[in-house]
């Protein structure tokens, strides 16, 4: 259950970029998905290290990218 990690990085997603809750719950996911999926690389159980490196690049390009679409609306 990742409902604390996603917790806490909704509330960091509002201190640091002045978002509501609501607007940092997409991004403050997709950077736990991204959390995880580094923690399948550094712990040596991820099956194809090159494919799970370009999902985490993809996940956090996404979550930026839900913190900047938010910023603008």
């Amino acid at each position: 259950d990742k409902s604390e990690f996603i917790q806490t990085m909704i509330d960091l997603h509002c201190a640091i970029f002045g978002l509501t809750p609501q607007q940092a719950r997409e991004s403050a996911e997709l950077r736990v998905k991204a959390s995880d999926t580094v923690d399948l690389i550094t712990s040596k159980t991820s099956t194809n290290v090159a494919a799970d490196w370009a999902k985490l690049e993809q996940y956090l390009r996404q979550c930026y990218a839900s913190i900047q679409r938010e910023l603008a609306s």
